[in-house]
């Protein structure tokens, strides 16, 4: 929601808004974390959301507060079809974490990687993800090419790819992390690389290593051609039912044939995973 709808929402949505975090924070935590959402908060503090293993870090004078309350209650961040249980799952832009758990906690036996570009962020995400023993953390930019990037940004969760920003990361692409980690394809995709989904949809052959998709659009007039993309390379398409901003996708075909395996295979117990 932005400034404008929050200046004029009702007294009964402040409301309602203030007591939201009751839903997957307890009770005890919540005063907590409405000071740090305002930013009256000091140092760092924990918060244990309901159902998750461990607790989530979150920085004072930071947009963490706020980005655990839109993991938690809007979730943008869901596939747009119920993933098999050994699923690789790419999150792209994984902030500090918050997003990767609540998936590692919805798909245990999934092996989730974590990328993100800012080094503080990363540390944090990796507190954060340290009782998932299926997730790893990465610290890289997705891009184009391999190298390395500026990047800038005004707040924890808007760092983006710049051309003189004041800070350097390393880049990979979406190809050369799959490679790395010897995974031939990924089952879904969540991308939030505020802006830099336009650079890759121009050069989009890394999607035919993509099962499904969720993408977060950083400017309206994207969505249209980044649809088209999608459908060519055989997904559906279609924008996501819980914020304008998203597009997801998936492949009729992979989701097929992975039904026709699972009733083959369905006595099979345990995952094996590729590693490096």
């Amino acid at each position: 929601m932005d400034s404008v709808q929050q200046i004029f929402r009702s007294p009964g949505d402040r409301v309602r808004a203030a007591f939201a975090p009751l839903h997957y924070l307890p009770l005890l935590e919540w005063p907590k974390f409405l000071a740090y959402k305002r930013g009256l908060g000091k140092g760092e503090a924990v918060f244990h959301v309901k159902g998750l293993a461990g607790g989530l870090r979150c920085r004072a004078g930071t947009t963490d507060a706020v980005t655990i309350q839109s993991t938690f209650e809007g979730l943008y961040h869901l596939p747009p079809r119920t993933l098999n249980r050994c699923a690789v799952i790419l999150d792209l832009g994984a902030n500090a974490g918050y997003v990767a758990a609540h998936l590692a906690t919805l798909y245990p036996a999934a092996r989730v990687i974590a990328v993100e570009m800012d080094a503080a962020n990363t540390r944090l995400a990796r507190l954060n993800l340290s009782p998932f023993s299926g997730v790893e953390v990465v610290q890289a930019a997705i891009w184009v090419e391999d190298g390395m990037v500026c990047y800038s940004g005004r707040a924890a969760d808007a760092f983006a790819v710049s051309r003189g920003g004041h800070h350097v990361a390393k880049a990979v692409t979406i190809e050369r992390l799959l490679d790395h980690y010897q995974i031939a394809a990924a089952d879904y995709v969540k991308m939030d690389i505020e802006g830099a989904e336009w650079e890759l949809f121009q050069h989009p052959g890394w999607l035919e290593r993509v099962s499904s998709i969720n993408i977060e659009i950083h400017r309206p007039e994207w969505s249209t051609h980044v649809a088209d993309i999608l459908t060519r390379f055989g997904f559906l398409a279609q924008p996501g039912n819980r914020h304008w901003s998203r597009i997801t996708g998936f492949r009729p075909d992979v989701y097929e044939r992975e039904s026709d395996a699972a009733d083959v295979s369905k006595q099979r117990a345990g995952c094996v995973q590729s590693g490096f």
